[in-house]
C-alpha cells in the first residue's frame, strides 16, 4: 500500500484540513491481497455497500482537489 501523506510530502503539497482528513482516512483503507483465497470474503466483510460508496465519494473529493493543484 502507498502512503498518500508521504506522497504528498514528496511533491510538497499541503492539503486543506478537510482533504487532509480524507487522505488520512484513505491511508487506513487497504485491501488484503496477500492471501487471495480470502480476498472476496474479506472484501465483503470490510467494505459493505455503504462503506464502499463513502470511500468512493471521499476519494473523488480528494482527487478533485488534487486536480486543481496542477
Amino acid at each position: 500500500m502507498h502512503n498518500l501523506k508521504y506522497l504528498l510530502e514528496l511533491i510538497e503539497l499541503t492539503p486543506p484540513e478537510e482533504i487532509d482528513d480524507i487522505i488520512q482516512f484513505l491511508n487506513t483503507v487497504s485491501i488484503p491481497t496477500r492471501y487471495p483465497e480470502n480476498l472476496v470474503k474479506d472484501l465483503f466483510a470490510q467494505f459493505p455497500d455503504a462503506a464502499t460508496k463513502d470511500i468512493i465519494e471521499k476519494s473523488e473529493k480528494a482527487l478533485l482537489w488534487l486536480k486543481t493543484m496542477k
